[in-house]
C-alpha cells in the first residue's frame, strides 16, 4: 500500500510537468509572433521613410528647377552672373 501514494505523486508530477511545457511552449511561441510582427512593421516603416525622403527629393528638384536662382540660393551656392 506505501507504493501508491509514490506512484500518485510521480503522475501528479509528470503532468504539472507537462502541462508547464506546454505553458512555456505556448509563450514561447506567442512572443515569437509578436517580435515578428514587431519587425516586420519597424522595416515597412524604414521602408516608407525612404520612399518619402525620395518623393521629397522629387518635389524640390520640380519647385526650385523652374527658378534656377532660387534652387542655387537652396543649394547654398548662389553665384550673380
Amino acid at each position: 500500500m506505501k507504493t501508491q501514494p509514490k506512484a500518485t505523486i510521480f503522475q501528479l508530477t509528470a503532468i504539472f510537468s507537462a502541462l508547464f511545457a506546454l505553458v512555456g511552449f505556448s509563450y514561447n511561441v506567442w512572443r515569437m509572433e509578436i517580435s515578428e510582427h514587431n519587425t516586420t512593421v519597424r522595416s515597412a516603416s524604414f521602408e516608407l521613410l525612404l520612399q518619402l525622403a525620395e518623393l521629397e527629393s522629387i518635389i524640390y528638384a520640380n519647385f526650385y528647377d523652374k527658378n534656377i536662382r532660387q534652387r542655387q540660393q537652396c543649394a547654398g551656392s548662389y553665384r550673380r552672373h
